[in-house]
């Protein structure tokens, strides 16, 4: 699920990858594109939240960051 100031975006993409984590270690991570909210707050940041589940392990994450919104918006 992706929400973005509250709002529930679709998830247009989604990539695994990995990211050097130390001499000889890898860890993985992975890059999301979505699609954006009909309607905007007012302030010059969204918060942007994406929450993920392990469909094999029922493991559950959640992953927030403040994004700048861009000028032309």
């Amino acid at each position: 699920m992706a929400t973005i100031d509250g709002y529930p975006v679709k998830i247009l993409a989604l990539n695994k990858v990995e990211e050097a984590a130390g001499e000889d270690q890898v860890i993985f991570g992975y890059l999301i594109q979505t699609s954006l909210p009909e309607q905007w707050s007012n302030l010059d940041y969204s918060r942007v939240c994406i929450v993920v589940e392990d469909s094999e392990t029922g493991e559950k994450g959640e992953g927030c960051l403040f994004w700048e919104k861009p000028k032309y918006v």
